[in-house]
């Protein structure tokens, strides 16, 4: 299974990504995911120290709730994604719209895809556990 998630992930946001939050959720408490993917002004690295505290605090929040499932940014700042397990797209396109990074010119552009994430039929709870950075 983790490795169907990897392939999914990489697909719909043509990132590598390195690393998982430790996360269980049980697929029927929401119904979709989505992937969101920001692409990010040059020097996103330097000019996003001052928006990197409120930032986190707002993805922390959402993974603790299981919302945000895990994220990451490419290794030369020019995007970044994260995996949202949601209702809708109103969940991550609010969380967009009130992103420090987002609010105050980080991110160029950024695309919501509703991806799919195969569960065998007899699955009922998806469990993964490793580092988060």
């Amino acid at each position: 299974m983790i490795s169907s998630l990897k392939q999914a992930v990489q697909k719909a946001s043509k990132l590598n990504f390195a690393t998982f939050k430790n996360f269980s959720y049980i697929p029927d408490q929401y119904s979709r995911f989505f992937m969101v993917k920001y692409n990010l002004v040059e020097d996103f690295g330097y000019k996003r120290v001052a928006q990197d505290s409120n930032h986190l605090e707002k993805v922390r929040d959402l993974e603790e709730k299981g919302n945000i499932l895990f994220g990451g940014n490419s290794v030369n700042n020019d995007s970044a994604f994260f995996l949202f397990y949601a209702n809708d797209e109103r969940l991550p396109y609010d969380f967009i719209k009130s992103d420090p990074y987002y609010l105050n010119g980080l991110v160029q552009s950024y695309t919501i895809t509703e991806v799919e994430i195969p569960k065998r039929s007899d699955q009922k709870e998806i469990t993964t556990q490793a580092k988060y950075n």
